[in-house]
């Protein structure tokens, strides 16, 4: 309880600061969000500040918009999982630049749709080099286009049974290497340019369905010794 209280704290004074920049903000509520253990542990955010949610949070208690406060929490946690050295240099220097959380988000919002390779490539781009919304925006471009395109079954093919142990086993992982990921892309492009944290709810829930049938498959996968 204590550590939820002074993380709350930590959030209030950076709230109050966040002119400044956004990333020291987006770190304390990720920080909070953390120790809650999730952004819906209705239980929890109703014991400690009686909401039901992240959301209602960010409204009822912060007075400020959960979307916003949503985004720079999402841009914080790319941030440390990715380059945690800009929020290192800003601990050290509070004067260093760091670029609008808008940009970061730009990016987020098509990582499903690039390679690791290419989002990470773009995200060094932002920090290092100062690339601007549009820069961006024409660097998810070329990304995407490169992304080579899965081959589509024809709407008449004929799935043919008994399978054999190889294509089950290569089945169960195209259901988490292959078809969620493409899942995720659609949604993508059938809502371009919308922000709504329905979306990033969208995104984790897919994300842990992908861990989940990664797993299963994992530990069936001695099937393959009958083959």
């Amino acid at each position: 309880m204590n550590n939820i209280t002074q993380l709350h704290d930590e959030v209030v004074k950076s709230l109050n600061k966040h002119n400044n920049s956004w990333l020291p903000l987006g770190m304390k509520l990720l920080e909070l969000t953390d120790a809650i253990g999730d952004m819906k542990k209705a239980k929890y955010w109703e014991n400690h500040f009686k909401v039901p949610s992240f959301q209602h949070y960010c409204s009822e208690i912060l007075k400020e918009n959960p979307d916003t406060m949503s985004k720079y929490r999402k841009n914080a946690k790319c941030i440390r999982d990715y380059r945690n050295d800009l929020y290192e240099k800003w601990e050290e220097d509070n004067s260093i630049q760091i670029p609008g959380y808008t940009i970061f988000y730009e990016l987020l919002a098509k990582k499903n749709a690039l390679s690791d390779d290419k989002f990470k490539e773009i995200l060094d781009f932002i920090i290092d080099d100062s690339y601007s919304l549009s820069k961006v925006r024409e660097e998810v471009y070329k990304g995407t286009a490169m992304k080579p395109k899965l081959a589509r079954q024809p709407k008449n093919a004929v799935v043919e049974v008994p399978l054999s142990a190889f294509e089950i086993i290569e089945g169960r992982k195209s259901l988490y290497v292959v078809k969620i990921i493409q899942f995720k892309d659609d949604v993508l492009k059938y809502y371009y340019g919308i922000d709504d944290d329905g979306l990033i709810e969208i995104d984790e829930t897919l994300e842990k369905l992908k861990i989940l049938l990664q797993n299963l498959s994992f530990k069936h996968e001695e099937i393959s010794n009958a083959a």
